[in-house]
């Protein structure tokens, strides 16, 4: 990377500070106050530019949850209650959604996945995941990559947080 970075460079910058909590808006904001800082303070003796300007992301992506935290809550952060009936039609709504943008081998490979993560430890291990997706392990731990990276990816262009998926109530907790 030279001191512009191409367009898939900073997409991939905003996304690592989304990984790490940063609102999308907010994480385009951080890139570019983070390109300016490290278009100003960079010297080729001292390494690369990219490194200097993924190392400035990730500090002020840690600097923006301090600052959020000093701050009273967010009114995008107040998250609704998950018990309404309208919020449970819309998250099975958008699991229908999302199963409909898979095709077969991928239903397949996620339904396994789920299963083997809400059952019990033991009672599913990868090996029968696999089996019941007709793979072996080592496709199935790659077809659980792609579909993740595609899960992703439909989430965020759909605008949607794993939380919009739920329709157990918080009390209820995790299956595990």
């Amino acid at each position: 990377m030279t001191t512009k970075p191409t367009h898939d460079e900073l997409r991939q910058l905003v996304h690592s500070a989304m990984r790490r909590g940063v609102p999308r808006a907010d994480a385009e904001d951080l890139v570019v106050d983070a390109w300016e800082k490290a278009s100003q303070s960079y010297e080729p003796s001292r390494g690369r530019f990219a490194a200097l300007l993924q190392r400035i992301v990730l500090r002020d992506a840690v600097s923006w949850w301090r600052r959020a935290r000093r701050r009273e809550p967010l009114p995008s952060m107040v998250v609704a209650p998950l018990s309404t009936a309208a919020h449970k039609a819309r998250a099975e709504a958008n699991q229908r959604r999302l199963l409909e943008a898979l095709d077969v081998e991928e239903r397949a490979v996620f339904t396994a996945w789920a299963l083997q993560r809400h059952l019990p430890r033991g009672h599913y291990d990868a090996e029968a995941a696999a089996r019941a997706a007709g793979l072996t392990v080592r496709e199935y731990d790659n077809a659980k990559r792609r579909l993740k990276a595609k899960v992703h990816a439909l989430t965020s262009e759909w605008g949607l947080a794993p939380r919009d998926f739920y329709t157990v109530d918080d009390h209820e907790g995790p299956r595990r």
